[in-house]
């Protein structure tokens, strides 16, 4: 789904032209991970339930450059947010989500020659392939 997005970890900010994820809207559904439970010379198993996690979700990003300084800074910028809590806020077909303490699993970021399709003002653009979890679920929606 294409969507125009802000990540932000308070102080780095990067604004995103095209935020892409393969299943549209963030799921925002707790993932229960199971056990199984076995006791020797009992028939039957028992599960225990661990913990309720968020799945990992994959994005793709395009972000505008004035030049090419500027494409390398943005680069560093989505690799010094692997491994840390941010912010991201989705803006798209009418609505707005916001979710905090989104961890950044992975980033793969190559600045690229040439503007993003349909913008005039960028000389440059970085491509920026993300891997995401929630860490807690959507701070506000607006319809």
């Amino acid at each position: 789904m294409a969507t125009v997005a802000t990540l932000s970890n308070g102080k780095t900010k990067i604004v995103c032209a095209t935020f892409l994820t393969p299943g549209g809207w963030i799921e925002t559904v707790l993932q229960r991970t199971t056990e199984p439970l076995r006791t020797p010379g009992v028939d039957g198993t028992r599960l225990r339930i661990p913990r309720s996690d968020f799945k990992e979700f994959e994005a793709a990003t395009l972000i505008g450059a004035t030049d090419w300084n500027d494409a390398i800074k943005q680069r560093e910028a989505c690799h010094d947010l692997i491994g840390k809590a941010i912010g991201i806020m989705i803006i798209g077909g009418g609505r707005t989500a916001n979710y905090i303490n989104v961890l950044v699993h992975d980033a793969t970021a190559v600045a690229i020659p040439g503007p993003i399709v349909g913008a005039t003002s960028a000389a440059m653009h970085v491509s920026c392939a993300w891997r995401f979890q929630l860490t807690q679920g959507e701070a506000e929606k607006t319809p």
